[in-house]
């Protein structure tokens, strides 16, 4: 009797059953941060590059998602983004390895500050996941070892999964993102895309902000022919 042994990568199978558990697959969760990461101030700081290389990474190799990816791997990925003209890491750096987890210890703090909003983000689009970042710890020392980093979507209880605040506003209406931006004031959040505005209240804040400005102006023109 012939044997047929089963052919499918370990990772591609344990993500597969990731993705049952989440109803979420690797390319749309990335799909998912990407557009996350596009609103953040600090999208073009290298932490910010960093998390859009994995995106691309995750684009063109899907089924090392759930395993992560080396630091040669994302190294190239950012070199792509940056191009030519700025190398990453410098020419002279030849620790790819270290410049890679170093720059991924910032991005742990980045993620940090973000969890929060990124949880209530997915949880719009219906997914009640845990946003989860870190590397493969393997050390650097043996052959063939080395540090893989990933980004995942795992599955979360039910009890956890009430502790995420989720709020869909109605049609017109206006739904917040959590922020990292500290103590900030109702218009700071509004630029940041903390609050979505459509209908009758962005004509409204629209109109209140021209008029706030043409007053302002005005006051200061009406105090400088004064002193004049």
């Amino acid at each position: 009797m012939e044997t047929v042994e089963n052919s499918s990568h370990p990772t591609e199978s344990k993500q597969t059953l990731t993705g049952l558990k989440t109803g979420l697959s690797p390319t749309e969760f990335e799909q998912l941060i990407e557009k996350e990461v596009f609103t953040w101030v600090e999208k073009d700081e290298q932490q910010g590059v960093l998390l859009m290389a994995w995106c691309q990474l995750v684009q063109a190799k899907q089924e090392q998602a759930e395993e992560g990816f080396t630091p040669k791997e994302i190294s190239d990925a950012m070199n792509r983004l940056y191009g030519p003209a700025k190398p990453w890491p410098k020419k002279d750096s030849e620790d790819i390895p270290k410049e890679v987890r170093l720059l991924w210890n910032r991005l742990e703090k980045l993620w940090e500050k973000k969890k929060t909003g990124l949880e209530q983000s997915l949880s719009k689009h219906g997914y009640m996941v845990n946003p989860t970042i870190g590397p493969n710890n393997q050390g650097s020392g043996g052959r063939g070892k080395t540090n893989r980093y990933w980004i995942r979507a795992e599955p979360i209880s039910d009890e956890d999964a009430a502790k995420i605040v989720s709020y869909k506003a109605p049609e017109g209406g206006l739904s917040y993102i959590c922020e990292d931006i500290e103590d900030a004031g109702w218009l700071s959040r509004i630029f940041t895309k903390g609050y979505k505005m459509e209908g009758w209240r962005r004509w409204m804040f629209i109109a209140t902000f021209i008029t706030y400005s043409i007053f302002n102006i005005n006051q200061l023109l009406v105090s400088t022919l004064r002193h004049d």
